[in-house]
């Protein structure tokens, strides 16, 4: 045996690297890199995608609580129309509802 060269010396609990990354360290970086490409990818069409739905949810919202002041506002008028005809319709806490 010579001394200086150890050939495929094999450290004891090692575990032998399975896979690409074991044939060509370069290529296994650049699938790595390819592979970081398509994460970031996917995840910026992610984010695109989550900030067109939180859009169409504030505008549903924005829909929904213009209805409520609306239907407040038709409730006061009808209030203060049956306060005039005193008839009282509708409770004092009209608000709170």
């Amino acid at each position: 045996a010579r001394h200086g060269h150890q050939g495929r010396r094999r450290v004891r609990g090692a575990v032998p690297r399975l896979g690409q990354a074991a044939r060509a360290p370069r290529d296994g970086a650049r699938l790595a890199r390819a592979e970081y490409g398509r994460l970031a990818t996917a995840q910026r069409e992610f984010a695109a995608e989550a900030e067109k739905k939180a859009e169409e949810a504030r505008l549903v919202e924005a829909e929904k609580a213009e209805r409520r002041r609306r239907e407040a506002q038709q409730r006061e008028a009808r209030c203060s129309r049956d306060v005039a005809e005193m008839q009282p319709r509708c409770s004092r806490g009209v608000a709170g509802v």
